[in-house]
Parts: structure tokens; C-alpha cells; sequence
């Protein structure tokens, strides 16, 4: 290559180096509504599309650097990361023997981290390969070349299972391309927008005053709970049920007998969890015959789509037979909704499905995770309280204007998904290559936002260990955190779209069981949790829920 052609490459580098990592940090500019603009013009690419730490203050963005072009790394097999194998790839470290063998899911990623920095390269079995990421400057790189329609390249069983026994028809778990945008718009009306999921408090609140009346019944003679996931999970159901179907499905009901439909419904959306989880850390076998695991997903998802569509049918059925209207926000229902759109019955089916499943396990971690949070930090829970008797006193019906009227509440709850997430982390599939942190790494490349190990550092969240609601409150009284710490429900077109309903059934639980019991945790042990695709409660939330005493 000539030297006049060298110069104009490294120009060429240099300046699309710049574009991807140059802020805007002029004083109008606040966390809100920073962006990043291309460095030869000015002009404005694109709007970061995060939650600010405080809206008052920008981020210091002085710790940023530019990378020179000379100084970028090019080619996964330069990115450090364990050595790889034929055929096994990296996965030889987590068997016995290994350096990760034995640690849980976030020992692993400290201990990579440790090892080899803020970049990390590993090869999976099938000839994948993944790469790491733990700086945050990284992960607004990744948003700005997951393409038009990103790509998160998971759930692999489930994908095979739609096609084999779906007819081929994905949900927005694993469809993608146009497709999964198609499907991603007709649902996001109803399921995203602040006035659309605010239409669901009518039915949601009665939910929420059955699940303290389950309570009461679940504890014994001492006011003790042993275990109060299982019970969550029940309320989760049956919460997100009321968005799904307009209808309950029973899952609160005091003598309900064993196995029935609600108790059936969780069991399946945990085997299917767990069956995703192993996916990660095996061979991929099951894309070549049916294996004993991807059989008992096939069991569990079969279940799941006979309950979905069986309610589906009946709720348009009965929007039909009462002639509800579209625009009737307080009977229309979400199969109702997607009836009248151009989708097919499979389709919307399948969607209904992906959304139903994925509003339960998540919602009750969730809501474990705060109550534990809360019960270790008493002082932050008087808080809350005293926040729920001015806001809302003993009403029981929450209404959209004293739910928005809950900052420290919503504080709370991001401060929990902070000190223990139920998403640990964000995947994307590079549409383009992007450069991390001097690292080059090639479009289709799979690439890890490890979020959680990012939201325990102390370089970006001051005292990580101590559970301070009071960080994320806009009153500029705590230094702000950097935009892209906290991504709990993921970041850009393809968040989770159920963000504001999981949200607000947390929400309306909390509220509910602050207005009538004094609560404690009383485990011997500290609480522990498992990654299954979320971080998931294995240690019993054993509880005791004491009548609150009334002025």
C-alpha cells in the first residue's frame, strides 16, 4: 500500500474513532439528552437512548479517551481470553480442573475480567465465538452497531422448537430481521406505552389485594412465610395475566389443589429456563437429535402455548360478544388487540405467549430482590413507607395519578436492580464492526454487556456496596453515574418491551404489602441466587409478615 493511501486510511480510522466515542458535553446538554456527533461536522448521529443517573448534572465524560488508530488491536484472536480448543472451544474452564470451575455466574465473569482485562474473547462450542465486555464507554459502541434490526443470538432451544413444532412461527423471543420488528410494533402499544400499561391498574390492584389476603393464609402461627417466591411467582401470574387475557387465571386462590392450570403454567416457565440456561454451557447436541433436555423444553413450551392460546381465544371471543372496540381502553385486551392487526393467529399466538411467559419469572425475582434489599436496609423500607402514607395512606386503589407520584419508590427498585439485577447483562450480534477499547471486533461477533459486574465497581458507582435509593433521586444531592451502568431492562429497539408492566405489577406488590404488614427476613442465611437466564432466588425467602400496627 502507498504512503499517500496509508495516511488516507489512518485519517479514514481516526475519524470514524472519534464519531463512535466523542460526547457532547457542553452545559445544555445534560445526561437526558446526551448524544454523539460525528467529529468533522457536528451533526447529531443519534440520541443515547438510557436512563440518566441525575437529570440536573451531566456525566464527566473527561475519562473517555480516543483510541488512535495505531493503537487498535484488530482480529478476535487477538482479544486476550482463555486459549481455545478444537471443537470444545473455551469450555474445557468450567470443568473440573478448569480456572472457573465451581464459581458462580459472577465470580466467573470477575475472575475473566481479572485475568484479562476489560475485553475478553472466548469460543463456544458449534464455532461461536463471544467477547466481553466490562466497560461501559463499550457499551454505547455496541448500541451503535447492532444495526436496524439487532440480534441477540440466544434462546436456542426454544428457536428450534418453534421450528419443529411451531410451524416455524417465533415469537419476539427468537424471531429476527423484519419479522421481528413486524411483531415488535403490533405489541408495543399495549404493552409499552405509560398511559397504555396504566389502562391495567383497574385489574391489577384487585390482584394485588388477594395476594395480601394469600399472604395471610401462608404464614404461620408466627407470621412467617418459609419461602415467599413461590408465592410471587403466583401473584406474577396472575398479575400479568390481567394484561394478557383481561381475565384471572386462579393462581391466588386459597385451597386451590395441586396442579392446577396457574401451578402447572410456572413449573413449565422454569423447565424452559433451566433448559435455556444449560443450553450456554453444553454442547449443541439437541440441534441434531432431541435430547433428553431440549425433550423436557418441548414438554414445558407445549404447555405453555396450550394455556396462551386457549385464553387467547376466549378473550377475543368475549371482546366479540360484547362488541369492545379497540379504543375501549378498559375492556380491549392484548389478543383482542392483535386480532385486528396483520397478524396471523399462529403469530399472535406465539406472541402472546413470549409475553406471558416472560412476565413471570422475572416480575418475582424482581420483587423478592427489592423486599430482601429493603428488609437488610430498614432505614431505606421507613422511608418507602412514610413515602406510600403520604402518597397513597390506606386506599386501596391505586390510581395512575398517586402511582406517579412514587419517586423514592422508583428509586428503590432501581437501586435493587442494581445490587442484585434480575438480567445480569445485555447480548447483542454486531451488525458492524466495532472497535472496544483498542479491540477491533468483527461484524457478527457476539458480544456480552456484563452490566452487573459493571454496577459493583467502585470506578463507576461510589460505596457499590451499600444500597443508597437516595443515588438515583433527581435532586443533584449525589454525583451523577455514568449513562450506561445501569441497563436492567436492556437498551435501544430491542429492550424488553415489558418494562413498564413488570414495573408496575413490582410496584403495586410493594405498595400493597407496606400498607399492611411489618416485614422482616429471618433466614439464618444471607440470600443467594442462581444465573438461569435471569438471576434467580435459590436461598428460601423465609419472611415474617406481622400485621402493621395502625395509628
Amino acid at each position: 500500500m502507498s504512503g499517500k493511501r496509508q495516511l488516507l486510511r489512518a485519517v479514514g480510522t481516526n475519524v470514524k474513532s472519534l464519531s463512535r466515542r466523542v460526547y457532547d458535553t457542553s452545559p445544555e446538554v445534560t445526561a437526558v439528552s446526551r448524544c454523539t456527533y460525528d467529529a468533522t461536522t457536528s451533526t447529531q448521529l443519534s440520541k443515547c437512548p438510557f436512563q440518566p443517573a441525575v437529570a440536573e448534572t451531566s456525566f464527566n465524560t473527561s475519562s473517555i479517551n480516543v483510541i488512535p488508530p495505531a493503537q487498535i488491536t484488530r482480529g478476535l484472536e487477538a482479544i486476550p481470553g482463555p486459549q481455545p480448543f478444537p471443537l470444545i472451544g473455551t469450555i474445557y474452564q468450567y470443568f473440573p480442573g478448569g480456572q472457573l470451575y465451581g464459581m458462580s455466574w459472577y465470580d466467573k465473569l470477575a475472575k475473566l475480567q481479572e485475568l484479562y482485562g476489560d475485553v475478553v474473547h472466548e469460543a463456544v462450542p458449534g464455532g461461536l465465538h463471544i467477547v466481553h465486555l466490562y466497560n461501559p464507554d463499550d457499551f454505547l459502541e455496541v448500541f451503535r452497531n447492532e444495526g436496524k434490526y439487532p440480534t441477540r443470538d440466544s434462546f436456542f432451544m426454544l428457536r428450534r422448537f418453534n421450528n419443529k413444532y411451531n410451524d416455524g412461527v417465533h415469537g419476539i423471543i427468537t424471531s429476527s430481521g423484519e419479522s421481528w420488528q413486524k411483531k415488535r410494533s403490533k405489541i408495543q402499544g399495549k404493552i409499552a406505552k405509560p398511559k397504555s400499561v396504566r389502562t391495567y391498574l383497574p385489574g391489577q390492584n384487585p390482584v394485588a389485594d388477594d395476594f395480601v389476603t394469600f399472604l395471610r393464609h401462608s404464614r404461620n402461627n408466627d407470621g412467617i412465610v418459609e419461602d415467599l417466591l413461590p408465592e410471587l411467582y403466583r401473584y406474577a401470574t396472575e398479575s400479568i395475566a390481567v394484561v394478557c387475557f383481561n381475565k384471572r387465571l386462579g393462581a391466588l386462590e386459597i385451597n386451590s389443589k395441586p396442579g392446577s392450570e396457574a401451578e402447572q403454567f410456572i413449573n413449565s416457565v422454569n423447565d424452559v429456563l433451566f433448559a435455556t440456561q444449560s443450553e450456554m454451557g453444553s454442547l449443541p447436541l439437541y440441534n441434531l437429535y432431541d435430547t433428553p433436555m431440549f425433550k423436557q423444553l418441548c414438554k414445558a413450551q407445549s404447555y405453555i402455548n396450550e394455556v396462551t392460546i386457549k385464553n387467547a381465544r376466549e378473550a377475543i371471543e368475549y371482546c366479540k360478544s360484547k362488541e369492545i372496540q379497540e379504543d375501549d381502553h378498559e375492556e380491549a385486551n392484548l389478543p383482542s388487540h392483535l386480532n385486528n392487526s396483520s397478524l396471523t393467529d399462529k403469530e399472535s399466538f406465539t406472541l402472546i405467549g413470549d409475553f406471558f411467559f416472560g412476565g413471570v419469572d422475572t416480575t418475582s425475582n424482581l420483587i423478592g430482590f427489592v423486599m430482601y434489599n429493603l428488609c437488610k436496609n430498614p432505614s431505606k423500607m421507613a422511608i418507602l413507607r412514610q413515602e406510600i402514607d403520604e402518597v397513597i395512606g390506606q386506599a386501596r386503589e391505586i390510581t395512575s395519578e398517586n402511582f406517579d407520584r412514587l419517586p423514592y419508590l422508583k428509586a428503590v427498585i432501581k437501586e435493587s436492580l442494581r445490587v442484585t439485577p434480575v438480567s445480569a447483562g445485555n447480548l447483542r450480534t454486531l451488525a458492524t464492526e466495532a472497535t472496544f477499547s483498542g479491540y477491533d471486533v468483527p461484524a457478527g461477533t457476539m458480544v456480552v454487556l456484563h452490566n452487573e459486574w459493571v454496577g459493583k465497581q467502585a470506578q463507576y458507582v461510589p460505596n457499590p456496596d451499600e444500597f443508597i435509593p437516595e443515588r438515583w433521586l433527581r435532586n443533584g444531592k449525589y454525583p451523577p453515574i455514568h449513562p450506561h451502568v445501569l441497563l436492567p431492562f436492556g437498551f435501544g429497539p430491542r429492550s424488553c418491551p415489558g418494562r413498564r408492566v413488570a414495573e408496575q405489577e413490582a410496584s403495586l406488590c410493594l405498595i400493597k404489602m407496606l400498607q399492611n404488614f411489618d416485614i422482616e427476613y429471618c433466614h439464618s442465611e444471607e440470600m443467594k441466587c442462581e444465573m438461569q437466564i435471569i438471576n434467580k432466588i435459590i436461598t428460601p425467602l423465609k419472611f415474617r409478615f406481622n400485621e402493621r400496627a395502625r395509628p
